[in-house]
């Protein structure tokens, strides 16, 4: 019986450690099971957020997979990392300026909670993420701090210091990034804002230049690099046009850059090309850039005879183009006859009935009457006997001052009524009937 018991003892012992090497061995399973499928997830994840890179779609995929990865290895920074790093580059593509409300602002608020569950003080990555996310928000003093503490735990790390240097304008931290990765793009783009700051617009258009040849790749990352500092340094050309420390040929050569760019230039921009070339004495280039800045309308062109006067000036002294030279001064000899004058053909109610006037008449209020520049053949002024030359004193027995007084007077009287009017002509008054129309 002793031997009977010591062999079922051994059994026991002998199935309690198999059962103990079994649920090991299943722990083991699960585990690499769980481990197998978190990569999965983290593989797909980063193949669609490289994607994402290059063509500035798929992060919300990408973080799709990302979570389901952090559900299966819970607090995993490294995982963390690329769910931050995605969110942040989805926002900043779609709203690339502070994010004050809505569900944006929603979104980076619940990041930045689990962020701060993580205590990633001892995290330099995350805190530089941390610090960007800070600045989407608007929360700069915020950001400064996350980066001052991720400075603290890598004093010469060019990222870091490149922020804290744009963050903070501080010249040297930018600087000193810049020397530790010279041809890193963002950091000249950093180093151009933060002289745009200061007030040193040359260099920081010789900056943001450099910032933008820098910046030759493909993925989104470098477009945007490329892209903002073109309309980064386009902006201080127009605000600061007049202020730049630069000789006429480097802002042109700034400026054909974004041309060659295809970046979109706006009207502003197009006629400072147009002065520059101008003033470097390159009259076909001048031509063409002002053409690009007024369009293809002509009758449009009245609304921009600054523009228009500039234009003049460049085919005057191009001498290439005498049937456009002509368009332009008929342009703008019509608008000096609009400063000095005021026309008026018909007046009256859009939907009633329509008076006729006829009159182009100086501009200037006049207590001794309208002087008419002209007297328009067919309408009710001329066929009264109106001339070019005469100053209209009275209408109706009213004193005249303006074009407007007729305009105001004439539709009381229904048409074919009789009106009498008092003209001076060469020192003598005469008075003639108009008859309403």
């Amino acid at each position: 019986m002793a031997g009977l018991s010591d062999s079922l003892g051994l059994v026991a012992t002998v199935l309690g450690l198999a059962g103990t090497v079994w649920g090991y061995w299943k722990f083991v399973w699960s585990k690499k099971k769980a481990r197998d499928q978190r990569n999965a997830q983290l593989a797909v994840g980063d193949r669609i957020a490289a994607s994402a890179d290059l063509e500035g779609e798929g992060y919300d995929q990408a973080i799709e997979h990302y979570e389901k990865a952090l559900a299966l290895d819970p607090g995993n920074v490294e995982i963390m990392r690329r769910i931050v790093r995605a969110t942040r580059r989805r926002n900043e593509l779609v709203m690339p300026v502070a994010l004050v409300e809505g569900p944006a602002r929603e979104e980076i608020d619940a990041l930045l909670a689990r962020l701060y569950e993580l205590r990633i003080d001892h995290d330099r990555e995350l805190l530089l993420e941390e610090a960007q996310l800070l600045e989407l928000i608007g929360k700069r003093d915020s950001a400064v701090a996350a980066l001052r503490k991720a400075r603290v735990l890598a004093p010469d790390d060019p990222d870091t210091l490149a922020l804290l240097g744009a963050f903070t304008r501080d010249l040297d931290l930018v600087r000193r990034a810049i020397a530790a990765r010279p041809d890193d793009a963002s950091y000249h783009h950093s180093l151009a804002y933060v002289l745009s700051q200061r007030g040193e617009y040359g260099a920081a258009v010789r900056e943001y230049r450099r910032a933008a040849e820098l910046a030759t790749g493909t993925d989104i990352s470098s477009s945007r690099t490329r892209n903002g500092a073109l309309q980064d340094m386009l902006a201080l050309f127009k605000q600061h046009g007049a202020k730049l420390d630069l000789p006429a040929d480097e802002r042109v050569a700034a400026l054909e850059a974004v041309i060659a760019s295809q970046v979109s230039m706006d009207r502003t921009q197009h006629v400072m090309l147009a002065e520059l070339f101008l003033e470097l004495g390159r009259l076909e280039k001048a031509h063409a850039a002002i053409r690009r800045a007024l369009g293809d309308e002509q009758e449009s062109w009245r609304y921009y005879l600054p523009q228009v006067r500039l234009y003049q000036t460049i085919l005057e002294r191009g001498a290439f183009d005498p049937a456009a030279l002509a368009a332009v001064r008929a342009i703008l000899q019509k608008a000096a006859d609009a400063e000095r004058y005021d026309e008026l053909l018909e007046t009256g109610k859009a939907e009633g009935h329509r008076y006729k006037v006829g009159l182009r008449v100086e501009k200037t209020a006049a207590a001794d009457g309208l002087l008419v520049q002209r007297s328009f053949a067919g309408y009710p002024f001329a066929k009264a006997g109106v001339l070019d030359g005469d100053r209209i004193l009275e209408f109706a027995h009213r004193r005249i001052q303006r074009l407007q007084d007729i305009s105001r007077w004439l539709i009381e009287f229904t048409p074919g009524t009789d009106v009498p009017l008092k003209v001076r002509r060469a020192g003598s008054v005469l008075d003639l009937t108009l008859i309403v129309q």
